[in-house]
């Protein structure tokens, strides 16, 4: 076998190794970039559970409010429309205006 033989079988043995090397390159580089991706996946679920919880307690706390404002607001209006009536009956008395019919 000739020198020049030799060289180029020493060159294609390099590049054949640098493909074994390459091939794990890539396999270890898919599952880092696999596992970052699952674990940002993971971040994202856990912050959406988050979310939703402070949202349900926000829908919750809003719930109560609103019941809680429909409980004061009713008697308001009642008391506004007695008070209303009382009011223009005072006041046609006053006038000495004869309300009867």
């Amino acid at each position: 076998m000739t020198s020049r033989a030799a060289s180029t079988k020493e060159k294609l043995s390099t590049i054949v190794d640098g493909f074994d090397t390459f091939e794990n390159d890539m396999i270890v580089g898919s599952r880092v970039r696999r596992e970052k991706e699952e674990r940002k996946v993971r971040e994202l679920a856990e912050e959406m559970g988050r979310l939703e919880g402070q949202l349900a307690g926000e829908e919750k706390r809003r719930t109560d409010m609103n019941r809680a404002t429909e409980l004061v607001r009713e008697p308001i209006f009642v008391y506004i429309y007695i008070f209303g009536c009382v009011t223009i009956c005072i006041f046609f008395s006053f006038l000495s205006i004869d309300l009867s019919i």
